[in-house]
């Protein structure tokens, strides 16, 4: 056998507004205060099955108002001992998480332990209803003033994580392009150190080849040979040359700079 127990209390001012009350939220549906300090609106479809015929036809009319009281009171203490996001996916990131889909399956187990616990102890009491509740459908909501606070940071959160993603993109396309211009200046001032350092040698390969060589005995040789190499060079650059014996009596006079 089933029944529907409503979580209805009265609603709270400021919370739940009477007026702008959505249609999706039960009409009685109960506020409770949950561990980490957040509100829940829960309704329960509560499924129980007779376990002593004798008692439930005395406690019969008593069943339904008894049941409701103990879902009233099981919802507080479970409330209590949990937080918001074990009742629902407040939070998107943990919406697929089975840790959180157990965590719910984990209240509703919770919620019928404790109504049974209660039953029992009416049993105890000698003042049993002879029944047992099997399942808890709980539905959970957030009060609408909440959720639409939720809504809007739920909102912020997702620009700001656009926001993120798109600098995460940016920062590594400039990181991207400043390894690549990095990588151009040093492949430049690699092939242009490698350039004067061949053109250096380039100049000096002559000198360096005889000095390699250069031997006391055929030093005086070797300088007029490459004298004679060299001169020929510079003197064809000449648009015009005068031959002085240096062992002559004359005089040369070369204009100067004023």
């Amino acid at each position: 056998m089933a029944m529907k127990i409503r979580a209805g209390t009265a609603r709270v001012t400021g919370i739940v507004d009477d007026v702008t009350i959505p249609d999706d939220v039960p009409e009685d549906a109960g506020l409770y205060l949950t561990g980490d300090g957040g509100v829940v609106l829960l309704d329960a479809g509560i499924t129980w099955r007779i376990v002593d015929a004798a008692t439930y036809y005395l406690a019969a009319d008593h069943v339904a108002p008894a049941l409701r009281r103990m879902f009233l009171n099981a919802a507080v203490q479970v409330a209590a001992a949990r937080q918001l996001d074990d009742f629902m996916a407040v939070r998107p990131e943990r919406a697929a998480d089975p840790a959180a889909q157990a965590a719910r399956n984990e209240v509703r187990g919770n919620l019928v332990s404790a109504m049974n616990r209660q039953l029992q102890t009416l049993t105890a009491e000698g003042a049993g209803l002879g029944v047992e509740v099997t399942r808890a459908d709980v539905t959970a909501l957030l009060p609408p003033s909440a959720k639409t606070s939720f809504d809007a940071v739920l909102d912020a959160t997702q620009r700001a994580e656009q926001g993120m993603a798109t600098a995460r993109t940016e920062a590594e396309r400039t990181r991207q392009q400043s390894d690549r211009d990095r990588d151009n200046l040093l492949t430049g001032a690699r092939a242009a150190a490698e350039e004067r350092l061949a053109q250096a040698r380039s100049s000096t390969a002559a000198i360096t080849a005889l000095e390699a060589k250069m031997d006391p005995a055929t030093r005086p040789s070797m300088l007029d040979q490459l004298y004679r190499d060299r001169i020929g060079v510079i003197m064809s650059q000449a648009a015009s040359t005068s031959a002085i014996d240096p062992k002559s009596v004359g005089r040369v006079i070369l204009p100067g700079a004023n």
